[in-house]
């Protein structure tokens, strides 16, 4: 069963949204922003320098790169295939 609490907090927002036009819009605006602001810190979380998993990635591409580099450098053609 339903908090009453939630109930009546429900039937406000209801009621709020019957009575003025322009509460509506409001809220999807709302909606939208917190689902943006959401989205950014899981951007941030992921991506930013400073986390592990940001560093283990970078470190990854560097030492694949560094790997490709390498066998670039020592093929016995002696150009580089790096491209």
């Amino acid at each position: 069963m339903l908090n009453p609490y939630t109930v009546v907090a429900l039937a406000a927002v209801a009621y709020i949204l019957v009575a003025d036009g322009n509460v509506a819009p409001f809220l999807v605006l709302q909606t939208k922003r917190l689902g943006l602001h959401a989205q950014r810190a899981l951007w941030i979380a992921r991506y930013h320098p400073a986390t592990p998993w940001a560093k283990w990635e970078m470190n990854r591409r560097a030492w694949r790169l560094a790997g490709e580099f390498k066998k670039s450098f020592n093929s016995s053609s002696g150009e580089s295939e790096v491209g």
